[in-house]
């Protein structure tokens, strides 16, 4: 969802977009519809990239070392970024735009949900300003040039200004702000 509304803004800006969606093999392509409507909804060109074991393999070693984390299944997830990152670069693509930080400051994660007003601001505002971006991290250890439209100081300001009801519903879903109420 969050890459999606990135899409959206570009989009109504006018800028030509690409879209790249990375999945792993072995599973199950979970995003996958939801990246081909959004393309198509938006006239965005779609590049759908594998992600195997094989790649995961060989490509363990940097994801380690950019992010400086050896957990497992983080290294499952970052390795996806890497992989649509690449492909990025093959396209000979200039400004990469991620949805980074959509979870962390519209209250995205389970957790946020149970806490208190004062509790939810003070956590948007210390994951947004020292939250783990990999997409970024990734991005900026093979030198790609990336942006996170979410983590602008514009976007925080006006996320910590917001009500807090219209960032959840209570204690059941997030993302309150990305919905549409009658």
């Amino acid at each position: 969802m969050d890459t999606s509304i990135v899409a959206l803004a570009a989009r109504l800006e006018g800028l030509r977009l690409i879209g790249i969606t990375a999945f792993y093999t072995a599973g199950l392509p979970r995003d996958l519809p939801y990246a081909s409507y959004v393309a198509g909804a938006l006239g965005i060109r779609l590049h759908v990239v594998p992600v195997d074991p094989n790649y995961i393999a060989e490509h363990a070693v940097i994801v380690a070392k950019c992010t400086r984390r050896r957990d497992y299944i983080e290294l499952r997830n970052d390795v996806v970024f890497l992989r649509a990152l690449e492909e990025a670069e093959r396209l000979n693509c200039h400004c990469i735009l991620l949805g980074d930080g959509g979870d962390e400051l519209f209250a995205g994660y389970q957790f946020m949900l149970s806490l208190s007003s004062r509790e939810l601001r003070q956590t948007i505002l210390r994951m947004a300003t020292r939250g783990r971006y990999p997409g970024l991290e990734l991005a900026e250890c093979i030198g790609v040039k990336a942006h996170a439209p979410f983590l602008c100081d514009e976007v925080l300001e006006v996320v910590m200004k917001v009500p807090v009801d219209c960032l959840r519903a209570g204690i059941s879903e997030g993302k309150e702000l990305y919905t549409e109420h009658p």
